[in-house]
């Protein structure tokens, strides 16, 4: 086929020098040839990660000045970006050689953006499972303002979002540092069509520094009042016909208040 349409590659990066090569490695060998890397480097301390992107040709390399966090790292990064789709890859995380051809072939021309799965995969690349219920992926799609007043179900791995777009919401949210891919969902839902791929998926990487969290009650409430805001924006765009949905709303506000609870008493 032939690459009309250019894809910037976004990996933001922080203490990833264990598997930033593999990160990279995939990205130089898709089979899409029209493809630009930008790595935007949020003030890595491990002494490694800038040593090992140093090493790459062909790369866009920029380091924050200071620690900034993920919302505005993104940001920066797809502000530099020239491609006509954007994907933000997890500095540890791997694309199969094909995927990027695969997802460019799902964009219509008024698609916001394309989601697929994700193959969990540990710190030695071994497979684990699949990270979302492939039968529900499509479904849940179709309606998605509904299923996303509930939860974020769309697997960010992989996923590839029409540049013009994200430029028009503004990016993430940067009112919130350490989050901002479900909100952004939901607004670029509003601006055009969000499709589900089955032709192709991505390798998202679990370890141990990967999944942990400082947890102290500013995260907690923080990340409360974050998934508020997405719940209410997503249900407010709900078909009145379909707005039974607020049980499972009710029900879920109840287990983030119980674990807000939690969390403050044990940091008393």
């Amino acid at each position: 086929m032939k690459n009309y349409n250019k894809v910037s590659i976004i990996i933001p990066t922080f203490n990833s020098g264990f598997f930033i090569h593999e990160t990279i490695d995939s990205c130089k060998k898709q089979t899409y040839q029209n493809i630009e890397i930008i790595v935007v480097d949020d003030c890595s301390t491990d002494g490694t990660t800038l040593e090992a992107l140093k090493t790459y040709s062909g790369l866009r390399l920029f380091k924050n000045r200071e620690n900034l966090g993920i919302s505005k790292t993104i940001n920066f990064g797809a502000s530099q970006a020239t491609g006509d789709f954007i994907i933000f890859l997890g500095h540890d995380d791997i694309l199969p050689s094909f995927h990027v051809e695969r997802m460019v072939q799902a964009f219509d021309a008024d698609t916001s953006f394309v989601h697929c799965n994700a193959l969990k995969i540990d710190q030695y690349n071994r497979l684990m499972s699949l990270a979302r219920d492939p039968r529900q992926q499509l479904s849940k799609t179709q309606q998605i303002f509904k299923h996303l007043a509930v939860e974020n179900f769309i697997q960010s791995c992989g996923l590839m979002i029409n540049r013009k777009m994200f430029v028009r919401i503004d990016g993430w949210d940067e009112s919130y540092r350490l989050f901002g891919e479900w909100l952004s969902y939901i607004k670029l839902a509003q601006l055009g069509k969000v499709k589900y791929s089955q032709d192709t998926f991505a390798y998202y990487r679990v370890h141990k520094s990967s999944t942990m969290r400082l947890i102290n009650r500013s995260y907690v409430k923080d990340i409360l009042s974050y998934k508020n805001t997405c719940r209410s924006k997503s249900f407010q765009l709900v078909k009145r016909s379909d707005r039974s949905i607020i049980f499972w709303l009710k029900r879920t506000s109840i287990i983030v208040k119980e674990n807000l609870n939690y969390q403050r008493n044990k940091f008393r």
